[in-house]
């Protein structure tokens, strides 16, 4: 008799680009290694970090789940449990949660092999923010994400015609959050977009900068010297927070801080010529961990 295929339980965490990189790296995983993918929202459904799930705005392959992943786990075992059977097997797993999974923690230092190599079922935890691990699916995570367009708000259709009109570059400032946490993120200065600009003038003719920040006020004042640049506002009228990205992935060229929204935003482009990223994006980190993030053809400043 066959056996049962075993799971691999992705525990989504973090912003949109986040989510973005945890369900690729699972989907890949998860077909190199024949597993079932399941993707446990849980967390985010409760609000930790001030997050929200961002994938229902895709059509997603593996099956979403709303309860923890030991519940998920446990009652694929043992059947729908019983309610004092599951106040039981609840305070069990408030002890050893993951009893009979292997938690797979994500090292921040660049690709490894053990999710490929653990036996049984598996509980992905982490960020994941490797290409690698998706590079044998990389038809099937475009396909997964296909924006939601005919949602999109009118500002951002306008801006999508300007781009398809110019020589257009992608630039994201991230500043907000990143401020308040400069032990933990490198924040990209002046200096950097500058140098980047340079770089995209000697290779793009007539270039128009597409200036994606929640701080404009900074922005305006400090990247005017890059040459012909729009900003654009993330308050429009009506405008989701995928729709940025969206726009993004329709820039010919790009300048990207150390997120994965814009990363995302760069790597979706289908035509992009010139990338150009950070070679460091946290303040302590192990080189392995850019080298395995960004692809061999973007620039690195």
């Amino acid at each position: 008799m066959k056996g049962r295929q075993n799971d691999l339980v992705v525990e989504l965490i973090g912003g949109l680009g986040n989510q973005m990189f945890q369900y690729a790296a699972g989907l890949g995983i998860a077909k190199a290694t024949g597993r079932r993918l399941l993707l446990d929202r849980s967390l985010l459904d409760l609000g930790k970090g001030g997050r929200h799930y961002g994938l229902d705005i895709f059509k997603l392959q593996g099956e979403e789940v709303t309860h923890p992943s030991w519940r998920v786990h446990w009652t694929r075992r043992v059947g729908v449990l019983s309610r004092s059977r599951h106040a039981i097997l609840r305070g069990l797993c408030s002890v050893a949660p993951t009893f009979g999974m292997q938690i797979v923690q994500d090292s921040k230092g660049g690709f490894q092999r053990r999710p490929y190599e653990v036996e049984g079922d598996i509980l992905f935890k982490g960020y994941w923010q490797c290409w690698k691990y998706f590079e044998n699916v990389v038809d099937e995570v475009r396909s997964s994400f296909q924006f939601p367009v005919e949602k999109a708000s009118p500002g951002s259709r306008e801006i999508e015609s300007s781009i398809k009109e110019t020589n257009s570059v992608a630039v994201h400032v991230r500043r907000g959050d990143y401020l308040r946490l400069q032990h933990v993120y490198h924040v990209c200065s002046q200096e950097y977009y500058q140098k980047a600009a340079v770089l995209i003038h000697g290779q793009v003719k007539d270039p128009v900068f597409f200036v994606f920040t929640e701080d404009a006020e900074w922005a305006a004042a400090h990247l005017k010297g890059l040459g012909d640049i729009r900003l654009v506002s993330n308050q429009r009228e009506g405008a989701a927070d995928w729709e940025d990205m969206w726009l993004m992935s329709h820039c010919a060229n790009a300048i990207i801080p150390g997120s994965s929204f814009s990363w995302w935003g760069a790597w979706l482009a289908e035509k992009q010529r010139v990338v150009i990223a950070p070679n460091k994006w946290f303040v302590d980190e192990d080189q392995a961990f850019v080298n395995d993030l960004l692809p061999a053809n973007w620039v690195r400043l």
